[in-house]
């Protein structure tokens, strides 16, 4: 072999093109007392630029480095050593080659380099990239025998697909090899981040960062593949139309790096078991019709290839997400009777073992829509139960309409599944399709069956459940005719109608009945493991709270709601993000803004994130009352107009009531009157405001409108007419038991009186509306909320007119203040009317642990928080009682008489 023959560009890093990220964290996994640093990894995993970075590191710090690029090659012994015994530059290739040559065999040429290196003692590293091509042969028996017999300062460090070329069990047994694997070499977020955004300078958002890590699973080559990607497609954007597909370069690479260099038997296993998402070797020869799988895998497993093992116990294996989607492009060039053949096999499978879910899933892929909605009304309500809303709905949506005419179960599901996420409208229609085929069922079909019997009923329940949801009035006739209808050894039939019973219950007006009923709802649906039930038991129970003012006993059952939720690991459905919105409410009424407003927002990105836009639109009534409460009446008024515009086209009347009534508040406010007024018709074009009956009180929605008017004419100074209309909406509410209506109906009648001068008549409807406000515990969010109050409280004629009784009353009740445990004494009157904004519970746990002295850190660490979470809650505080620091704040809460 001569001089000529060794090839120069083998024995430098290859040239990486394009930027490439500096892996400083991976720098420490190469450990020069650790002779040998083995790099095993699937291609693409940034073996090579990883081995770059170190033998760049090295060669910085003085230390003698040489690189070998391996190849096919290679493999022959002369070849090898030629290129190794050259790789470190100490020789001159010309006395290398010669060595190679003359030498009596390959072993006796590379004991006396290894003898040369221990004679010239020094710090050196040599790098083997591609290690897997030696495969077999002497090359790679010479290549071990260098590994057994290393010079004490000279480390090797190997790249490789895999690692059965290689005695790694022997050089582990003698602490020789350090081995670095996928899942060091995977890209963590943070890296992700970087790379993208400060290495190529993408300005990728935090969805777009996610989506790349999901995508990729931090696998190097996709990471680089993807952004190439996106920068292509950002041009195409600005240039014109780009006719590469999405994924053209990540799909090139498997096929041109990956997929050719295999063997027919495996490239054929890959592309059929490639329907799976996840796979055992018993499924994978049920797909195939094959028996030789669990050979295939582990032959996968071995070579370090594109397959990863999640569960060892029950030999579960996965594909990388990328690979997993080039296998299935390529299936699909096939032809589809190809994949509809192995998406049967894989169902019939599935639903001899009961695991339905993935069934359906292969049906729906086979086209076989017959078993596939045998399969989805089976579990159906289940899925609805655990509020697992997304697969469901594309479920459902898979189903043409001559599919789902003859099913009328399916038509139910969608409407239930509708109702579910708020769209009422469309649940409207599905009934109305649901009703259709129900009655073609039951006119065409033999006698009725159970089955048929117990949808009637179903469809019954969901009629008159929507009827509530949208107008606020279900039936209560039907309501008792769908009970006696359900089993009641079925809890969960038990749990749906007791839900409806409640509704009418409150509707009605009848809340201490409806607080009962929605208790044994919430038990009903806990024992049938509806977790959607219990949820919306819980949610309506406290909305009844609150409507008969006990905000506190409301804000502990939202709360409760909460805890359950992640109880059941279920947080992250939509009802468990709505109960935030819910708690938002309370917090909102007795003052708690910034907490308030804290729990909206996460709320709020919650329903985003699991697209609940129906629900959103509830949420921006509370947003609406945040901003009002802060004065910025132009925001709020601005955020209701486009919430109740989705509201009224969602059919949502009993939101867009309340929407409508602050709507009416803001316009007052702002003396806007011509507004108030258009707003206030839109409740008579809605035919809401019936007359007044003697005999039952208003429904809920009704009484809205007439609370709606009283607002008015007190802001048109009809106070006769107010005072005429009053006593029967004050009869209304009380029968009813809202309290929270009844306060602000007495407030109004004060008000009136104190505009005509009647001020021992005002005195005595203030003492009412104090007095119910104090006896539910919600005195200081009342004394708070209504602007024309501190003019009654300052009128000295009107305080003059009370009796020594009523002075006495009044002035209890103003030294009241709220604690996190609810009302306690202890603030002089004069505080109470000092300019200071109430600390929420959060502000207060935190600054009852600064006044012990505890640092930022420390609080975090006992509240299970972040510092900056901390030190923006102290801001807050400062804020609130205009101090500067911990001390001022600590000392100011004690001057007001405030126990911390």
């Amino acid at each position: 072999m001569s001089k000529t023959e060794i090839l120069q560009t083998k024995l430098v890093p290859p040239f990486l093109r394009g930027k490439v990220l500096v892996r400083h964290r991976l720098e420490s996994h190469f450990d020069r007392n650790c002779p040998i640093t083995l790099i095993s990894a699937s291609a693409g995993s940034g073996k090579t630029t990883l081995m770059k970075q170190i033998f760049a590191c090295r060669a910085a710090a003085g230390e003698t480095v040489g690189w070998v690029s391996l190849d096919s090659l290679d493999a022959v012994p002369k070849r090898f050593l030629v290129h190794v015994l050259s790789a470190l530059d100490e020789w001159p290739h010309g006395e290398v080659a010669e060595l190679v040559e003359t030498s009596t065999t390959e072993y006796t040429c590379l004991a006396s380099w290894i003898n040369w290196l221990l004679a010239h003692d020094k710090p050196r590293t040599l790098f083997l990239d591609d290690f897997h091509t030696l495969e077999s042969g002497g090359a790679l028996e010479l290549a071990v025998y260098l590994l057994e017999n290393l010079p004490l300062d000279l480390n090797i460090v190997i790249s490789s697909r895999h690692t059965k070329s290689l005695p790694v069990s022997r050089f582990k047994a003698r602490s020789m090899i350090r081995e670095i694997g996928n899942e060091d070499l995977r890209f963590n977020e943070d890296e992700v981040r970087v790379f993208m955004n400060d290495v190529l300078e993408l300005n990728l958002s935090v969805e777009e960062l996610g989506l790349a890590v999901q995508k990729t699973g931090g696998w190097a080559a996709g990471i680089q593949l993807v952004s190439l990607d996106d920068r292509q497609h950002r041009n195409a954007e600005q240039t014109g139309p780009d006719k590469k597909s999405p994924q053209s370069d990540v799909f090139r690479y498997f096929a041109e790096s990956v997929f050719s260099g295999l063997e027919t038997d495996l490239r054929n296993f890959l592309l059929e078991t490639s329907i799976l998402d996840q796979f055992t070797p018993e499924i994978c020869d049920a797909v195939r019709g094959e028996t030789d799988s669990r050979f295939l895998i582990t032959s996968l497993v071995e070579s370090n290839f594109f397959i990863n093992c999640f569960d060892e116990t029950n030999q579960l294996y996965r594909y990388h997400q990328l690979f997993a989607e080039f296998l299935q492009w390529e299936l699909a060039r096939q032809g589809k009777p190809v994949s509809t053949l192995l998406h049967q096999r894989a169902a019939d499978w599935f639903v001899r073992r009961g695991m339905l879910i993935e069934a359906t899933e292969h049906s729906l892929k086979a086209g076989d829509l017959s078993r596939a909605a045998d399969l989805v009304e089976k579990q159906g309500a289940d899925l609805l139960n655990q509020e697992d809303n997304s697969m469901l709905r594309r479920w459902l949506d898979s189903f043409p309409t001559d599919v789902t005419y003859r099913r009328p179960y399916l038509n139910t599901l969608q409407a239930w599944l509708q109702i579910n996420e708020m769209d009422l409208a469309a649940a409207e229609k599905s009934l109305v399709e649901a009703e259709k085929s129900l009655a073609e069922l039951s006119a065409n079909g033999p006698a009725m069956s159970p089955d048929t019997a117990n949808l009637i009923t179903d469809v019954r329940l969901l009629a008159e459940t929507l009827a509530y949801l949208r107008h606020g009035e279900p039936e209560e006739r039907k309501i008792n005719r769908v009970g006696k209808q359900y089993d009641d050894d079925d809890p969960l039939s038990q749990g749906r109608y007791l839900i409806l019973k409640a509704y009418h219950q409150r509707a009605g007006g009848h809340l201490e009945q409806s607080i009962k009923t929605f208790q044994q709802a919430t038990e009903a649906n806990r024992l049938a493991g509806s977790f959607l039930g219990t949820a919306f038991s819980i949610l309506q129970l406290g909305f009844v709270q609150f409507l008969r003012a006990d905000y506190i006993g409301a804000e502990r059952t939202f709360r409760r709601g909460i805890d359950y939720a992640l109880q059941e690991n279920l947080s992250d459905r939509p009802i468990a993000r709505f109960l935030g919105v819910a708690l938002a409410i309370p917090l909102l009424e007795r003052g708690h803004l910034d907490e308030a407003e804290e729990t909206l927002l996460t709320s709020r990105n919650g329903l985003l994130a699991v697209d609940a836009r129906k629900f959103l639109d509830v949420a921006e009534i509370e947003w609406a009352r945040l901003a009002m409460a802060r004065g910025q009446t132009g925001s709020a008024r601005d955020i209701l107009e486009e919430a109740k515009l989705r509201l009224r086209t969602n059919g949502d009347w009993r939101n867009w009531f309340r929407g409508n009534q602050l709507s009416i508040r803001i316009a007052i406010e702002d003396g806007d009157l011509l507004s108030a007024e258009n707003h206030y018709e839109g409740f008579e074009r809605h035919q809401a405001a019936e007359l007044l009956s003697d005999t039952s009180p208003l429904t809920e929605m009704s009484e809205i409108a007439h609370v709606s008017r009283l607002m008015l004419l007190m802001a048109q100074k009809n106070y006769q007419v107010l005072l005429r209309h009053s006593p029967m909406l004050v009869r209304s509410a009380s029968d009813a038991g809202r309290l929270n209506a009844l306060i602000e109906i007495h407030l109004h009648e004060a008000l009136a009186w104190h505009g005509l001068g009647s001020a021992p008549k005002s005195a005595r409807c203030l003492e009412k509306a104090l007095e119910l406000a104090e006896k539910c515990g919600a005195i200081l969010p009342f004394l708070r909320r209504d602007p024309f109050l501190k003019i009654l409280l300052d009128e000295e004629a009107l305080l003059g007119k009370m009796g020594k009784k009523e002075l006495l009353h009044i002035d209890k009740i103003l030294s009241f203040s709220e604690t996190p445990n609810g009302l306690q004494a202890g603030i002089p009157p004069q505080s109470m009317r000092e300019t200071i904004s109430p600390l929420n519970n959060r502000e207060q746990q935190i600054l009852q642990l600064v006044a012990q002295g505890l640092r930022n850190r420390a609080v975090a660490s006992r509240l299970a928080l972040s510092d900056e979470t901390v030190k923006w809650h102290l801001r807050n505080v400062y804020r609130k009682l205009n101090v500067k620091n911990r001390t001022q704040a600590v000392a100011r809460i004690r001057d007001l008489g405030v126990a911390i």
